[in-house]
């Protein structure tokens, strides 16, 4: 599960359908982002990324270079690894009421140790 500034940065690229507050990606998509990205003349990145703020165009070459760079070199990631990159995150609490809070990078790496703790519980069981 990735979250917070990686789905932003999806969103910037205008990967994420309207509407939606999650979406598959790899790691090598990032990088492809980041490629294609990277090639856009600096005049020209506010034009060919409307749906990232103005002021924030110009770092969308930047941020998805990075996230590529820690999705592969930092966690070690296969290049081909789907992640379920979300905005934000619902839960049903206690009283049956549907809550919705947004979601941060560490909350995405609470929950993928978590997942991996589960994994491992059933393999030892």
């Amino acid at each position: 599960v990735g979250c917070g500034a990686l789905f932003v940065a999806l969103k910037g690229v205008g990967v994420v359908p309207d509407g939606h507050r999650s979406v598959a990606a790899t790691p090598r998509m990032y990088r492809d982002l980041a490629t294609a990205a990277c090639a856009v003349p600096w005049a020209e990145v506010a034009a060919k990324y409307p749906a990232r703020a103005k002021e924030l165009a110009p770092w969308i070459c930047f941020d998805l270079t990075y996230f590529s760079a820690v999705l592969e070199l930092g966690l070690g990631l296969s290049p081909h690894r789907e992640l379920l990159v979300a905005e934000g995150l619902e839960h049903v609490d206690s009283l049956g009421r549907r809550r919705g809070f947004s979601a941060t990078w560490p909350l995405g790496v609470a929950l993928a140790a978590a997942a991996e703790g589960e994994s491992a519980a059933a393999a030892g069981a």
